[in-house]
């Protein structure tokens, strides 16, 4: 009776660690696992809101019920239905806006864009991912003068107009989250470096920190690009539309038109 039992003891032992292989019984198909994924996909809001208005100041005739002038006419019909084409030369040209050099108030252009998209997605259980893209342009142009004529004619040359723009969106910043602050730095001052280098052209002048002459680490269309590269982990490139990059892209210019 003990040899059976010391049998049985050391067939345990040997035994004791060994696990039984498991094998999933219910296995999804490749078409339930699609459809598992796709139903992690909880919740999708997705906004978007654009806004422009154009101020025209100087109007000689007084509207009539819908807008348009009662005597000399104007603005355009495409104005009143909300068109938001430049009209500036259109109203000098048929004498529908005052003309006179006291008139000060500006022809003001506005625009406002805003995308917001937010998805929650859920693919297992109290395990959430949420995700938020934001996108927001904003520009304000204003043009004092746009009325001057010289001997009865439109002549906006050297008139001064400005444009801000503020320009804000998301961007992934996964390759440099857990970089330290110095590294990316160190990147910002590279790329800034490179791209002046390039934009300097082959025999640019470069001072003492490798900056090409006239486009040191100071100016917009090398820092912006620049510091956007070093945030998000990538090689420098030159800003495609820097209107959409810079929100201090213009504060002032002279205006000359043909």
């Amino acid at each position: 009776m003990d040899s059976l039992n010391n049998v049985y003891t050391k067939q345990w032992d040997k035994n004791r660690y060994r696990y039984k292989k498991y094998k999933f019984k219910n296995r999804l198909t490749i078409p339930q696992s699609a459809a598992f994924f796709l139903t992690s996909f909880k919740q999708l809001n997705v906004s978007y809101n654009e806004n422009n208005g154009t101020v025209l100041p100087g109007l000689i005739s007084a509207p009539n019920w819908y807008g348009y002038g009662q005597t000399l006419g104007g603005p355009t019909m495409g104005f009143l239905l909300g068109s938001q084409a430049d009209i500036r030369r259109t109203v000098m040209e048929n004498g529908w806006v005052s003309d006179s050099e006291y008139m000060t108030d500006p022809y003001v252009r506005m625009s406002t864009k805003e995308l917001r998209a937010d998805l929650q997605m859920i693919p297992i259980n109290d395990f959430r991912i949420d995700l938020n893209v934001l996108h927001t342009y904003n520009s304000n142009f204003s043009h004092t003068g746009f009325n001057y004529t010289n001997s009865g004619v439109p002549d906006p040359d050297f008139t001064f107009a400005n444009e801000m723009v503020t320009y804000s969106n998301s961007t992934m910043l996964l390759k440099t989250s857990f970089k330290e602050g110095q590294a990316v730095y160190q990147a910002l001052r590279d790329n800034a470096r490179a791209l002046s280098q390039q934009l300097g052209g082959p025999g640019a002048v470069l001072d003492n920190n490798g900056f090409a002459q006239h486009y040191s680490i100071g100016n917009a269309y090398v820092l912006i690009p620049a510091f956007k590269a070093a945030m998000e982990g990538k090689s420098v490139t030159p800003m495609g539309n820097p209107k959409k990059q810079d929100s201090r892209y213009r504060t002032g210019e002279l205006l000359i038109q043909d």
